[in-house]
Order: C-alpha cells, then structure tokens, then sequence
C-alpha cells in the first residue's frame, strides 16, 4: 500500500513538473512548421524526418521536466546548432557555443569516427587537470560513455563488419574548455571556450558534489526554432 501510494505521488509530482515548463522555452509540443524548417537546413545526411524531429523534441521536453521535478541540472546539446543550453530546475538560464565532433552528424560507433555521441548521459566524473591545463578553469566534465547501448551497438556493428577492424569504443568523452578563443571541430568531446566552461561551472555549482544527477542530452538537432 505504501508502494502505491509513493508510486502516485511520483506520477502526480512529474505531471506536475510537466504543467509548468514555461511555454517561451525551448521544449514546446513538436510543430510540424518548424519540422519542415529545420530539416530544410539541416544536411541531408542528418536524415532529418518527421519522426525524428518529434522523439528529439520529446526527449528535451521530458529532460527540462526531469530538471524541473528534481529540482536539478540538465544540459542540452544540439549539434546542428552548436550550441549547449544549460537548465536549471526546469528553467532556462544560459546557452553556450561548443565545438563538436568533426563528423558533425551520427552517433558514435568506434573511436575513429570523429563524431560525438548522441543519447541521454549523466556525468560520470568530475576530472581535475589542473597538472596539465596552464590557466583556469581545469575542470573537465567526463560522461558516461559508452553506456550499455553504445556498446551493444559498437558490438553488432563489430560483429557484421560494418566499421573498420581492430577499432574501439573510445572509453571517454569529455566536456571540456578549449585554448581557442571559439570552440572549433573535436574529435569527439564537447569543447567550450575558457570563459564559458568557467560560467557552466559556476552555474551548476553544487551540482558538481553528485556529478551523476547532472542529465546531459546529445540530439543532432531539434532545440531550436531558427537554424540559420
């Protein structure tokens, strides 16, 4: 009985959190307009559809109400956008430019695929660099990748030769600040500029004491209203 009873109040605590996501934001219901905009802009080989844009555009609305409900962190990143908007408790309170993956479209299947990931990921580890980094911030946010799903994957593909022998499944991926005055192509992490890097980490603050409540969703498109 008890059970039941936290089980209803988790459901009403999410419906809750969901009827408060403010409309202005970025999570709204998918709009078939803006579907066609953005997979007019998008490179085709981003297999931009319907379909697609919709479960993107899901995927962000159920991370912002997870933030919201928790009263937590979680991190969006749009690769045809360059772009990385942090929420705090279901709000939106910055944007950041980041550098991605030189493959700018597809998941990461190997470790020399040069793309960076997509899915949902918390951060596994709060890595100091600080012995090799020559100016601040030195904090390095790892993810935790390859997830089981990313190695499920990497193995089937592995299995029926569809990417090159002998390769891996690169153990780390990283959101990290870069020397360069604008964050460029990786080859695989997620790059911001100094001064940015150094905001995210004092916006999140104490979020960094338990890394792993910290959401990150990776989408290759469908968080933004104008792709210019």
């Amino acid at each position: 009985m008890k059970q039941s009873i936290k089980n209803m109040a988790l459901t009403l605590g999410f419906l809750a959190a969901l009827a408060t996501v403010p409309i202005n934001s970025n999570a709204q219901e998918p709009d078939k307009k803006l579907e066609s905009k953005v997979c007019e802009t998008v490179p085709a080989r981003a297999e931009c559809t319907e379909t697609k844009f919709n479960n993107y555009q899901s995927q962000i609305a159920e991370a912002v109400c997870d933030s919201h409900g928790r009263n937590s962190y979680a991190l969006v990143i749009d690769k045809s956008a360059n772009e990385m908007d942090l929420y705090v408790k279901g709000e939106l309170v910055s944007t950041y430019k980041v550098g991605l993956g030189r493959s700018a479209f597809g998941d990461r299947n190997h470790d020399k695929d040069k793309c960076t990931p997509e899915g949902n990921y918390k951060i596994r580890n709060v890595d100091d660099r600080s012995t090799f980094c020559k100016s601040a911030p030195c904090t390095w946010l790892e993810l935790d990748f390859p997830d089981r799903s990313d190695y499920n994957r990497f193995q089937k593909l592995s299995r029926t030769k569809k990417i090159p022998q002998n390769s891996k499944l690169q153990s780390s991926i990283y959101i990290r600040s870069t020397t360069a005055k604008n964050a460029g192509r990786t080859n695989g992490n997620i790059e911001l500029n100094k001064k940015d890097l150094a905001d995210l980490l004092k916006q999140i603050g104490s979020g960094l004491d338990n890394p792993r409540e910290i959401n990150v969703l990776i989408v290759p498109y469908g968080a933004r209203k104008n792709y210019q």
